[in-house]
């Protein structure tokens, strides 16, 4: 499943029209065949293939040169090869001439130079990879030059050279763009919480968590405000979820981003709390009491203002609606269906969100009669007479 996923990234590499002309190292765990299948199945670029081959009397990067000469039926581009099968002092001027004749006269399109064999571009001389990269200047379109890297020793780097690692977490390099889990921590529910986090793990989704991400001195409302910005988040509703003022400043805060459709995962097992009016007004009726507490507090100086969470709660009871509105109007699913099998079901719900290029296109769906069940008997007799007809799995219209 992991290959899937490094395909779309791929495919972002490649489609992104920030991306420019260069050299690129993908270390992925793709191999040549499958980055070839999916580069020509894309539209808006072309593609050529090129292998690079270990030298004998030469280097790698005129054997690639050269390579890349008999791609193109020009005739001249095989007489400027001619200084290069003899010995001539000018070897650097001649490879320069012929990579920037090709790069300006004979790419007509965006093109991706796939690069494949036993060696990849950190072969070549940081000479010959500075010749590479300055003829890409003179072409009117796009050149990206891919390769995997084939050392098994890490990857020699140059300054030259793009690395694009395809990590489980390439496409989510800040700590808002993994999926946040919103949850209270309660016995209940431990189990349910340890199969996400390893439908999360086993299907490669980065995420966060406050027993891993919340370290020692950390500040707790800080990275319950991260919660509440994050791109994804499950929010795990329980009845203790409703009455934990931490659990409820996390939904404060992640009302208060918007885009609640899309973004949030709901996972629900209210307990005593059923999805209507009187559940509603029982958990306004808790945190209000909760604020009269607070501020008798205050009043007898138990607390400080400042330290009181007056603004929590306050910010809690102008949101409880939204909330509310959102559980009992959004479909949110079968509780224990979500969780089986270490969250399948939610799994595929967030992969759909997080890689919709491998969504089912429910749009185009065109059904076939591959598994269209058998039909019944039916019989119509416009007639007097009674006929009986053996083994009969279609229509009959007697007349």
């Amino acid at each position: 499943m992991n290959k899937k996923y490094q395909l779309g990234q791929l495919r972002r590499v490649i489609e992104n029209p920030d991306i420019t002309s260069g050299l690129y190292l993908i270390d992925t765990v793709l191999d040549d065949k499958e980055i070839e299948k999916y580069i020509k199945e894309l539209d808006g670029c072309a593609y050529l293939k090129l292998s690079l081959l270990p030298p004998k009397d030469s280097s790698v990067f005129e054997m690639f040169v050269i390579g890349l000469i008999y791609k193109f039926n020009n005739q001249t581009l095989k007489e400027m090869m001619r200084p290069l099968l003899s010995d001539t002092q000018k070897r650097d001027n001649v490879l320069l001439t012929i990579l920037i004749d090709i790069m300006k006269n004979h790419i007509e399109r965006r093109t991706i130079l796939h690069l494949e064999g036993e060696k990849d571009l950190s072969s070549f001389l940081h000479e010959d990879l500075c010749k590479l990269k300055a003829s890409l200047d003179y072409s009117l379109h796009p050149i990206i030059i891919i390769n995997k890297p084939k050392h098994a020793i890490g990857i020699k780097k140059d300054p030259n050279i793009n690395i694009i690692t395809f990590e489980k977490n390439y496409f989510m390099k800040k700590r808002t763009e993994k999926v946040h889990i919103s949850y209270k921590h309660d016995d209940v529910h431990k189990d349910a919480i340890l199969a996400i986090k390893k439908g999360l793990e086993e299907n490669h989704i980065p995420y966060s968590i406050d027993e891993y991400d919340l370290q020692y001195r950390d500040n707790i409302d800080d990275y319950e405000k991260e919660i509440g910005s994050s791109d994804i988040v499950i929010m795990f509703v329980t009845s203790g979820y409703f009455k934990s003022i931490e659990c409820m400043f996390e939904m404060t805060q992640i009302f208060k981003s918007g885009n609640i459709k899309e973004r949030v995962f709901p996972v629900v097992d209210m307990g005593e709390f059923e999805r209507n009016d009187d559940s509603l007004k029982n958990i306004k009726s808790f945190w209000n009491e909760e604020r009269n507490k607070k501020i008798d507090d205050i009043r007898q100086s138990i607390l400080q203002p400042v330290t009181s969470g007056i603004e929590k709660i306050d910010g809690i009871l102008n949101t409880i609606d939204d909330l509310w509105n959102f559980l009992c109007r959004h479909n949110s699913g079968n509780y224990e269906k979500l969780i089986e099998n270490d969250a399948k079901l939610l799994m595929e719900e967030i992969k759909k969100y997080l890689y919709p290029e491998f969504a089912p296109d429910i749009e185009n769906f065109t059904p076939t009669t591959a598994t269209k069940p058998t039909e019944t008997r039916v019989i119509t007799q416009n007639g007097n007479k009674s006929l009986y007809i053996e083994k009969n799995i279609g229509k009959i219209i007697i007349s």
